[in-house]
C-alpha cells in the first residue's frame, strides 16, 4: 500500500530518543501502541541511527506495516519572513471542540518560544524583519501570553508549554542545578501587569 507519509496525521506520537531496540525502546513502542486505537498509527521520533535499519524488519515479525522513514532534513518548518502578530487564537477552537466532548479537565499544549524561535528564523530572510532572535522572541512570547490568558479566561484547566530543548538542559550530565519553572495565573477576569 502506497502511503503519503508526510501528510498522514498519526493517532499517537512519542519520542524514543537515543534508545535503540535493545535498550528499550521496543518495550516503548509496544506500550504507544496499547495507548493508540486498533489499527491506528503509531509515528515515532527517534534520534538513534540504527533505527532505520532495526524497526523495519521488527514491525514485520512482529505483524505491524512500516509506514516509511521522513529524515529529519525533510522535515519543513515555518520560515519567519515579516513582523509577527497574532491575527487569530492559535488553540481556542480546539478547547471549544474539547468541550463539546468531556466535562473533564482538558489541558491545550502550546509550543515553546525558544522552539518557535529557533525554528521558524531563517538567516537573511527573518532579518528583513528581526535584526536579532531576541526581537522576534519578544514577540513569540507576547503572542504566546495572550493565548495563554485567552485560554485561561475560556476556562482551560492546564496549559503546557512544548519546549524540548529544556529536556537536554535539565537531563543534560553537566547540569549540576535542576529548573523549577512553576507559577500560578492570575485569576480569570483580571490581567497580570508585565
Amino acid at each position: 500500500m502506497a502511503v503519503d507519509i508526510e501528510n498522514i496525521i498519526p493517532d499517537r506520537m512519542f519520542d524514543g530518543g537515543d534508545l535503540d531496540c535493545g535498550s528499550g525502546l521496543i518495550l516503548m513502542i509496544r506500550d504507544n501502541m496499547l495507548k493508540a486505537p486498533a489499527r491506528g498509527i503509531l509515528e515515532m521520533r527517534s534520534r538513534e541511527p540504527t533505527i532505520s535499519n532495526d524497526l523495519p524488519p521488527w514491525c514485520r515479525m512482529s505483524g505491524h506495516e512500516f509506514l516509511g522513514e521522513i529524515k529529519a532534513s525533510a522535515v519543513k518548518n515555518p520560515t519567519c519572513i515579516g513582523r509577527l502578530t497574532r491575527r487569530e487564537p492559535l488553540a481556542l477552537g480546539d478547547l471549544h471542540f474539547l468541550r463539546t466532548l468531556t466535562n473533564k479537565p482538558v489541558k491545550i499544549t502550546l509550543p515553546g518560544p525558544y522552539l518557535l524561535t529557533r525554528s521558524m528564523r531563517v538567516g537573511a530572510l527573518t532579518r528583513k524583519a528581526y535584526r536579532n532572535h531576541k526581537k522576534m522572541a519578544d514577540d513569540i512570547v507576547r503572542i504566546l501570553r495572550e493565548e495563554l490568558l485567552d485560554l485561561r479566561d475560556a476556562g482551560c484547566d492546564f496549559v503546557q508549554f512544548d519546549e524540548p530543548v529544556l529536556t537536554e538542559v535539565v537531563m543534560s550530565e553537566d547540569c549540576t542545578r535542576r529548573p523549577s519553572c512553576e507559577r500560578r495565573l492570575p485569576p480569570a477576569g483580571t490581567r497580570e501587569r508585565n
